[in-house]
């Protein structure tokens, strides 16, 4: 006797009137469970950690590798010439979204090597070296890797929906809000941060008033927003503080620069004493 029916969520299968399931439970006098496939689902979920411009900047590289038999081989013995842990990069394929962790976390091992190997074929990779989009690599890599152990896990006979899903949403919340309450100092200063981190892409109406006509000046520097995209940030302020018209800003920088982000120099002194 069926008692439950799973679908992949195609319109022929969950179609209101004439949809597989409509027309089955006319056929049967008792009720039926439909839900929408457990992998389906979390796949559907994972989706929304889209991250585009990482995922532009890795697919393009490994394309141009893979695609490509010439710099396939040379890749290949490059790898191999410097010893290195792994023999490829992995393709990434849309339709076979697992694939998405395999790549990133490749791509993420052999970073240096792919940087030094894209050089030699005169490619800009300039965005590997921006430490915003090392920090979104690393956090990607982290969270696909742990979906796809979750799907990797619902796959196969003799499982079960008796995952207490609830419990660990419970705790996920919890954490998040303990992070939120535990840094609320950074609240105080988080459009100084923001501002401090990214001034190309502050919006100038919403900066403080003695920020605002150096803001526009500032980003209408091609050199300057070209010398951040390419530089650390203690470089870029740096190479800021000859301007003197933009004092606000390099005030600014100094001021955040100089802050600690832990007492562990303290401690550190302490303890070798």
């Amino acid at each position: 006797k069926l008692i439950q029916l799973p679908t992949d969520g195609a319109p022929a299968l969950i179609g209101k009137n004439n949809g597989f399931i409509a027309l089955f439970k006319q056929s049967v006098d008792h009720e039926i469970l439909t839900y929408h496939c457990l992998i389906h689902q979390e796949q559907l979920c994972a989706q929304k950690l889209n991250m585009k411009h990482l995922m532009t900047d890795i697919v393009e590289v490994v394309n141009f590798i893979r695609s490509r038999g010439l710099n396939h081989r040379q890749c290949k013995a490059y790898l191999e010439e410097v010893g290195s842990e792994y023999e490829d990069v992995v393709y990434f394929s849309k339709v076979r979204w697992l694939s998405r962790a395999a790549t990133l976390k490749r791509f993420k091992l052999l970073l240096p090597e792919i940087k030094q190997f894209m050089e030699t074929k005169k490619q800009n990779v300039n965005f590997i070296e921006n430490e915003e989009w090392l920090n979104d690599l690393a956090f990607l890599v982290d969270i696909t890797e742990m979906l796809a152990h979750l799907n990797l896990h619902l796959q196969g006979k003799a499982q079960d929906c008796s995952v207490n899903y609830e419990k660990y949403a419970k705790l996920c919340e919890d954490l998040l809000q303990e992070f939120t309450d535990r840094f609320s100092d950074f609240k105080k200063i988080e459009i100084e941060l923001k501002l401090f981190s990214d001034p190309f892409s502050f919006q100038c109406d919403k900066a403080p008033p003695n920020f605002q006509l150096e803001l526009i000046e500032l980003q209408s520097r091609e050199s300057l927003k070209t010398y951040h995209r390419e530089h650390t940030l203690p470089l870029f302020y740096k190479e800021l503080h000859l301007c003197n018209e933009l004092n606000q800003l390099v005030k600014l920088s100094r001021k955040l620069l100089c802050m600690w982000g832990s007492t562990y120099c303290c401690e550190q002194v302490f303890s070798s004493m």
